[in-house]
């Protein structure tokens, strides 16, 4: 019947959004199937629905919400609430500046190593045909 079919498709879909490993599962079809029997279900309560298109657009084009069976939490409200789990400001910026020096330090060793003219390059070698001629 119309309520299970409905709660089976939104259990499908919360499962297929928590578990990765079922990514790749067509999870835009069933979100499609489901918007397709909300609006069914919506039409048979009020038989003004839809007044226009643009109305029938927003309605199938709304978000969908993943149920609070597992609340995931905030990290910015958490820290504003003084429990941070984190690294002090200092650290973060110390673990900033220690990742800016490194990135300066590796762009320029690329930088003399790609200017170098080293006595080590390849020999540039001319290819020939088979009759001598050059290719």
């Amino acid at each position: 019947d119309y309520t299970s079919d409905t709660r089976r498709l939104r259990d499908s879909i919360v499962a297929i959004k928590l578990l990765p490993e079922e990514h790749t599962r067509p999870l835009h079809e069933l979100v499609r199937c489901l918007r397709d029997l909300e609006l069914l279900a919506r039409v048979a309560e009020d038989a003004q629905f839809p007044q226009s298109g643009s109305e029938l657009r927003r309605y199938r084009n709304r978000s969908l919400a993943i149920p609070d069976l597992f609340p995931i939490g905030s990290a910015i409200a958490t820290e504003r609430n003084g429990q941070s789990g984190g690294a002090s400001d200092e650290d973060r910026r110390k673990a900033a500046q220690a990742a800016l020096d490194r990135y300066v330090g590796l762009t320029s060793a690329i930088h003399e190593l790609t200017t170098l003219n080293s006595p080590l390059k390849r020999p540039q070698f001319e290819r020939t045909s088979a009759a001598g001629r050059r290719v």
